[in-house]
Parts: structure tokens; sequence; C-alpha cells
């Protein structure tokens, strides 16, 4: 395969001893990247630090630490800035508490000449101190309406994409503070980009304390309903209503009362339906919390 010039594109937000081993991980590729940006929107010492370390002695791929001054904190806007840094015809992303198989670039590049198409997603692998976690393989063969109702399965870490089609969407939507990888992704296909499943899972996922944004948080439930308001209207009123589930879903998971609780399960409720219920990406639900609640709410111990 002739060799393919990539940017890698890192956004980072205060969490160094992470972001040091994503990067170790984007070193070690057997195609390694033309060059690596890190963005950071708050100009954290230390990650600089960790840079501007693993830069010395190193000729390819070029390392560079950007403090982004301007716009709302966030991976989009992060992500944007470090793709303009770059002139490579391939993106590819990586969030900083993430990491890549050595071989990840290898497989998605070689997808992506093989497969002749814009965009290549790579399954992922969960990972914590605990061990390795589930794996999750993307949706094949989504059209746009497919990737609405569905969780696609793609992250800021796992789309290796033509820098053409990410032109042509504009990028990432710095006004989604959640569910802005699967906004980006539903803008490309609405756009007619095609694109490949790596199934081999080749991307970790990392899970710790400091929280992501698939947490099941109210932000994370005000977030899901903007997708729905910024999409919807393209969409049935049966298709929106997966949406919705999941947004009343996430904030009865992360009901702190009682009355919350029931207040978000009976709009749940309403919003169910056989068929939402085979679209739900589950993956991203905390079934285990609302299963304690329940039992605390049978026991009368909440």
């Amino acid at each position: 395969m002739a060799e393919v010039e990539v940017d890698c594109v890192i956004p980072t937000h205060g969490r160094p001893q992470y972001l040091r081993e994503a990067l170790t991980s984007v070193l070690a590729q057997t195609c390694p990247p033309s060059t690596v940006t890190v963005v950071s929107d708050d100009d954290d010492l230390e990650s600089r630090e960790v840079v501007a370390g693993l830069q010395v002695g190193r000729t390819r791929p070029q390392l560079a630490f950007v403090h982004r001054r301007s716009g709302a904190p966030g991976a989009s806007a992060s992500r944007n800035l470090g793709a303009q840094a770059g002139g490579s015809p391939v993106l590819a992303f990586l969030d900083d508490d993430d990491t890549w198989e050595a071989t990840y670039l290898e497989h998605a590049l070689a997808r992506l000449a093989c497969d002749r198409v814009d965009a290549v997603v790579t399954a992922t692998q969960k990972f914590s101190p605990a061990g390795p976690g589930a794996v999750k393989v993307p949706l094949a063969g989504l059209d746009a309406r497919g990737a609405f109702r569905r969780s696609p399965g793609v992250t800021g870490s796992n789309i290796v994409l033509l820098r053409s089609a990410f032109d042509a969407v504009g990028g990432f939507d710095p006004s989604m503070p959640v569910q802005n990888d699967r906004d980006f992704f539903l803008r490309l296909l609405l756009s007619g980009v095609s694109y490949a499943v790596e199934p081999v899972p080749l991307v970790g996922v990392r899970q710790h304390a400091q929280g992501r944004l698939t947490d099941a948080t109210d932000r994370r439930a005000d977030g899901i309903l903007l997708f729905e308001a910024k999409h919807g209207a393209r969409f049935s009123w049966w298709d929106r209503r997966t949406i919705r589930y999941l947004s009343h879903y996430t904030r009865m998971s992360a009901a702190s009362s009682r009355a919350g609780f029931v207040r978000s399960a009976t709009a749940a409720l309403l919003n169910w339906s056989p068929t939402v219920a085979r679209d739900l990406p589950l993956d991203v639900l905390h079934g285990g919390r609302v299963q304690k609640i329940v039992k605390e709410l049978v026991t009368g111990a909440w």
C-alpha cells in the first residue's frame, strides 16, 4: 500500500496522565501519521510538557501543542482547529483518554483504500484498571435515518476519513455539548459520504473516575434533546421517540431523588415501544444504576 499522509488530532483538557498514553499509542503506529496536533482549551502546563517531552529527538511524526484561546470549551472546536493546522488528505481523531492499538491506522488506511470509501470506523473495546471490557462494533450500512434512530458506534477516537469529507460538512459542531460525534457522523451521511467498518477492536475506550460525556447526567440528557431538536425535523415523529426515550432514561439513571426518578421513568414509559427497545443503544445506558434505584424504591431504602 502506498504511503498515505495522515494528520492526527487530539483534543485535551487537563488530563496529562491520560494524554501521555494516548500520544504513546499514536507514536507506536506501524503506519505513523505525518503530524500530531494536540489542542488544549485550558493550556494545561503538564499537558504542554508531555507533548514537548515526546517530541525531543523525533522528526516524524511532528508533534505540536496548540492552545485554543477562543470559542466555547469542548472537544469539537478543538478538533476543528487541529484539523486546520495540517494539510494531509486524511484525518484521524483520538480523544485524550483513549488509545490506539499499534496497527489501528494501518488497518483503517487499508480499508479506506480497498473499499474505496470516504471514512472508516473501527470497533472499540472498553478498558479500565480492572482489565478489558465490552467490545463495540460500529453498525455497517447505516443511512441517515438509521444513524438518527440508533447509536452508530462512532466516537471521537475511532473514525478516519478524507479531509474533503470533513471539510464538506464543516467539521464538528461546537454547539453540541454531547452527541457531537453522532451529530458529525449523521451529517457525513446526509452529505453522501460512504463508510466502511473495521470489525477488529483496535481502539481502547478508557473507563475512569473523571467521567465521560457518555455517563448518565442531566447535562447528557439535555444534550440528547438538543440533538433531536437539530435533526428531528428530517425524520418522523415515531423516529424521534427513540431519542426522547433515551433522554428520559438517561435523566432517570442520573436521578438523585425519588420524585426525579419517578418523573423521568414516567416520561420514558410514555415514549417506549417495541421498536424503540429494538433501536435503543443499550451500551450507553446504565441499567445497573436503574436496577439499584428500583430495588431501593421497593425496599424503601431510598
